[in-house]
């Protein structure tokens, strides 16, 4: 049986449905083995113009014609075959941020907040372009997307961040029409007070979006659901529980952050320009490294990982204070438990041999130096996997030590220590020299 078409494109796997139509993955091929894949949108052919159906589908098509961005999807084809239009667009090669969200929270490894945070930036970048738009005389026309939700933020493999879904778009000073037959155009969950109300558009309402998006994914909850659109207006202007306040080791500034985006009143918010470079500031002080490729990374751990790897991130309590453990992803792929009260961090063994490249033995242990120098929060711990108490290597240059279990071969960090691993301070060297400086 032949492969389907639709124009020039041979289609090859659904992506995914709704109410407007289908996005399958596509391959346009040509002369001398060219051939290129493409995520292709169809209309489904029983929408009708009068439904309006017609008329988003190539609003997008208009938009992403002149968004050029690399933050945006881009918009590479428009046509029809037969009664059917399509939309050919950039493919990009990851999982939406909904479902990586999901996997992480699954896997009991939330999505680190600074990744949190560089998202948001990508997606504020994306935004401050569309709402730079300019016309053919070069006047202002700002392009409102409407629709920002975790749906429509795609994560590629390498960490790229793309906007993708302007089906939405509006330029600004029009009357927002709500619904159509009933039908809210938009999320509730991420739609602004004013915009439910049926104000006229404006850039504020995708700024509003973003806030609600870094909050839940700051906080693995949204920030408030709504049964229709007038609860939502009295939720979207109720006051929420910071940050801080629900998932520990949320900084703060970055919280603060989530929070300034979706401010009640409109003119509180800033800009999506303002918003970026305040977020860049921020960022400057909590990633090391290059910010895609530990998304790259972290994205790539989530999808292949079948099970919360370690034995001890079900709540086990922290060896040092007593506080409840969680599962933390660092970069290059290591798994900790932290604890949510004094943030210290356990490694279990096989997360040990990842870094040192091998497992810790009770050999080890016993080359341990009494009397060595005191440890930063001077607290011995216990393992806990309930296997007594920690032996300490002091780490030779570094001003502390780390603490280790013989009988698992777990490793404790102390909250300091795990964030000299967590930016890339070395992290093979700090726990290898431990082990060797005996």
């Amino acid at each position: 049986m032949g492969m389907e078409r639709i124009g020039p494109y041979i289609l090859e796997a659904a992506l995914a449905r709704g109410g407007m139509g289908e996005v399958w993955r596509a391959r346009l091929e040509g002369p001398g083995g060219f051939s290129r894949a493409v995520a292709l949108k169809r209309m489904n052919a029983d929408l009708s113009a009068a439904s309006g159906g017609d008329g988003a589908f190539l609003r997008e098509a208009r938009a992403g014609a002149r968004l050029l961005h690399p933050n945006i999807a881009a918009v590479l084809d428009v046509g029809e075959d037969g009664r059917t239009l399509y939309l050919a667009m950039e493919l990009v090669d990851g999982l939406d941020l909904r479902r990586i969200l999901r996997r992480g929270e699954m896997l009991g490894l939330p999505m680190p907040p600074a990744l949190v945070g560089f998202i948001a930036h990508e997606v504020l970048a994306a935004l401050e372009a569309a709402h730079a738009l300019r016309g053919p005389g070069g006047e202002a026309e700002p392009l409102v997307h409407r629709d920002i939700s975790p749906e429509n933020v795609i994560v590629g493999r390498w960490g790229e961040v793309r906007v993708v879904d302007f089906g939405l778009a509006r330029t600004t000073g029009l009357q927002d029409q709500l619904t159509d037959a009933g039908v809210v155009k938009g999320k509730l969950s991420y739609m602004a007070p004013e915009q439910l109300q049926g104000a006229p558009v404006h850039p504020s309402w995708d700024v509003y979006a973003l806030g609600n998006l870094f909050y839940e994914a700051l906080c693995g909850e949204k920030p408030y659901d709504a049964p229709n659109p007038i609860v939502a207006v009295e939720l979207a202007r109720s006051p929420v529980r910071h940050p801080c306040d629900l998932r520990a080791g949320v900084p703060r500034a970055l919280a603060d952050a989530a929070l300034a985006l979706r401010a009640p009143d409109p003119a509180h918010r800033p800009s999506a320009a303002e918003a970026r470079r305040q977020l860049a500031g921020v960022l400057e002080d909590l990633l090391r490294g290059v910010p895609s490729a530990l998304l790259a990374d972290y994205l790539a751990f989530v999808t292949t990982q079948e099970a919360p790897p370690g034995g001890a991130r079900q709540g086990a309590p922290c060896g040092k204070c007593g506080g409840r453990l969680r599962g933390q992803w660092i970069a290059n792929g290591i798994v900790v438990d932290r604890c949510e009260d004094c943030h210290g961090a356990w490694l279990d063994a096989h997360e040990v041999e990842r870094v040192v490249g091998r497992r810790l033995t009770r050999g080890d242990s016993e080359r341990t130096l009494p009397g060595a120098a005191a440890p930063l929060d001077a607290v011995r711990g216990d393992c806990p996997r309930g296997h007594g108490p920690l032996g300490a290597w002091p780490v030779p240059g570094r001003g502390f030590h780390v603490e280790a279990c013989a009988t698992c071969g777990g490793v404790w960090l102390d909250a300091g220590e795990l964030d000299a691993v967590s930016h890339g301070d070395v992290a093979a060297a700090l726990l290898a020299a431990a082990v060797e400086s005996a």
